[in-house]
C-alpha cells in the first residue's frame, strides 16, 4: 500500500483509518468498524507509530448480516491488494458487551442479540481467519492508549458519547472487562439522580432542542425553529449555539450539566484521572467541556480528573481495531502460518 499522510493533529497515520467503506446498509442497519492485517504488516514501523503497510480500517458502517458481511469484507480486501491468504487477523468493534469468546450472552437486550450476530465465527467460517470482536468503547480505549490523549495515563475512561453512552475503562494499563464483558456498560446511570439515562450527546441535543421547540421555549427567535426531527443534526444545534442561538445555548449549557454529572458518575465508579469524549460528537463539544471543568470540582473530591475531547474523530473505533489485532499478532507471531509470499 502507498505511504499515507498522517491524519491532521491526531499524529495517527492515515493507513490506520483507512476508507469509508458500507456493505448492507448503514448505520440504521447495524454494523461495526473492521480492521484487517495482512502478510504485508511491518511490525518495525507499527511500534514506530508510522505508516503501517498491509493494514487498514473501516470507519464506516459495515452490515453485520451474515450473508453479506464475509464476501463484502473480502471484496475490501481484495481492492486493497490483500488477498484472503495474506489476511493475518480481523478485527470487529461492537457497540455491546463482548465476553472472552467474542459473543454476546444477554436474555433481555434484543439490540445486543441483533448486533453481536455471531459476526466472528461467520468470518471465520467463510474465509479461515482469525477474528478478534470486542466492544467498541473498549477499542476506543486501546486506540486512545495508543496514538490518542491516553498515552501518558494508566487509568482512564474513553466515553463514547454519540447516541448511548459506552465506555472502555483502562484500570492499570490495561482494558477493564469484568465477568462477562460488561465493564463498561452504562445502563446503571439510569439509578444515577441528576442522570438517569445512558443517553448520549448526540441523541439528547436532539430530543431536547425538539421539545423546546415545541413547547415554545426560545423558538420565536431561534434560527432551527422550521427544522423538523429529520433535518435536525447535533452539529446544527452546536452551531447555532455557538452563533448566538438562545434556544440552542440553553440546550448546550443543559448537556454541559448533564455531562458534568455524568463524569462525576464516572470519577467515583473508576478513580480515573482522565475522561476522554470520543466518536463522532468530539469535535463539537468545546462548550460543553468548559461547563465540565467549572461544574466537575464541586461533583467529585479532589483528585478531580482531567475531561478532554478525542482528537481520533469518528475513526476512533477502528483505530482500537487495528491496535487490537496488532497485539494478537505479536503475541502468536510464532503460531501464525504465514504465505510464502510474505517476504517476512
Amino acid at each position: 500500500m502507498a505511504p499515507a499522510p498522517s491524519v491532521p493533529g491526531s499524529g495517527m497515520p492515515a493507513a490506520t483509518t483507512g476508507v469509508s467503506f458500507s456493505a448492507g446498509g448503514g448505520s440504521g442497519s447495524g454494523g461495526a468498524p473492521v480492521a484487517v492485517l495482512s502478510s504485508s504488516w511491518s511490525p518495525s514501523a507499527a511500534l514506530a507509530g508510522a505508516v503501517i503497510p498491509g493494514s487498514w480500517a473501516l470507519p464506516g458502517q459495515v452490515g453485520l448480516r451474515p450473508s453479506v458481511s464475509p464476501d463484502s469484507v473480502l471484496e475490501a480486501c481484495v481492492a486493497e491488494g490483500i488477498s484472503s491468504e495474506m489476511v493475518l487477523a480481523v478485527g470487529v468493534g461492537l457497540p455491546a458487551p463482548v465476553g472472552s469468546d467474542g459473543r454476546t450472552v444477554t436474555r433481555t437486550n434484543a439490540f445486543w442479540n441483533r448486533i453481536n450476530a455471531d459476526i466472528g465465527a461467520h468470518l471465520s467460517a467463510a474465509h479461515g481467519w482469525t477474528v478478534l470482536v470486542d466492544n467498541d468503547a473498549n477499542l476506543a480505549a486501546l486506540a486512545e492508549r495508543w496514538v490518542g490523549s491516553g498515552g501518558s495515563s494508566d487509568h482512564f475512561v474513553t466515553l463514547l458519547a454519540g447516541e448511548r453512552l459506552g465506555a472502555g475503562v483502562i484500570e492499570a494499563g490495561r482494558v477493564f472487562r469484568g465477568s462477562s464483558g460488561r465493564g463498561g456498560e452504562m445502563s446503571w446511570l439510569n439509578l444515577v439522580e441528576g442522570v438517569g439515562s445512558a443517553d448520549g450527546i448526540g441523541l439528547l441535543s436532539r430530543r431536547w432542542t425538539l421539545e423546546a421547540l415545541a413547547a415554545g421555549r426560545g423558538a420565536r427567535n431561534s434560527s432551527l425553529r422550521q427544522l423538523g426531527a429529520n433535518d435536525l443534526t447535533t452539529e446544527l444545534v452546536f452551531d447555532a449555539a455557538r452563533d448566538g442561538d438562545p434556544l440552542a445555548a440553553a440546550v448546550v449549557r443543559r448537556l454541559g450539566e448533564q455531562f458534568s454529572r455524568v463524569c462525576a458518575a464516572i470519577a467515583k465508579a473508576f478513580d480515573s484521572d482522565l475522561i476522554i469524549i470520543a466518536g463522532g460528537v468530539a469535535a463539537a463539544i468545546v462548550p460543553i467541556l468548559e461547563i465540565i471543568r467549572q461544574e466537575l470540582p464541586a461533583l467529585v473530591e479532589p483528585p478531580v480528573p482531567q475531561v478532554v475531547a478525542s482528537l481520533l474523530g469518528d475513526g476512533v473505533v477502528s483505530t482500537g481495531a487495528l491496535r487490537h489485532v496488532i497485539d494478537h499478532v505479536q503475541e502468536h507471531a510464532l503460531e501464525i502460518a504465514l504465505p510464502h509470499h510474505a517476504g517476512l
